[in-house]
């Protein structure tokens, strides 16, 4: 098991200044590109959804801003990769509980850094 955060990107030569980012992977689009950039770490951002009977932690900066992906539809296709770091930025605290529920239902199946 990898003991530190930089034992997860050999290629950054244990530099931390070197670790990269694809910021603001919050669609399909932006999400499929980043999968696709040398990038170690995705970024996202959860806000929950006020736009259906049930709210939902969703990839957007704002709960006003609609989106394409749901916090769970984003995770299932890191999954199919497995092969990046993620980063979370929760927009509210709100979702912070409903976004661990997410998390929990797939960490037994993450082998990237959360």
């Amino acid at each position: 098991m990898p003991s530190s955060l930089l034992d997860y990107f050999p290629e950054a030569k244990g530099d931390g200044l070197r670790v990269t980012w694809a910021r603001a992977t919050n669609n399909k689009a932006r999400l499929a590109a980043g999968l696709r950039n040398p990038a170690h770490l995705l970024e996202g951002d959860v806000s929950m959804s006020c736009n259906s009977r049930y709210p939902v932690p969703i990839m957007s900066p704002s709960a006003s801003v609609p989106s394409d992906l749901t916090l769970e539809e984003w995770l299932q296709e890191l999954l199919r990769y497995n092969n990046k770091g993620i980063q979370l930025d929760f927009q509210s605290t709100e979702v912070v509980e409903p976004a661990c529920r997410v998390l929990a239902r797939v960490a037994d199946h993450v082998s990237y850094i959360l």
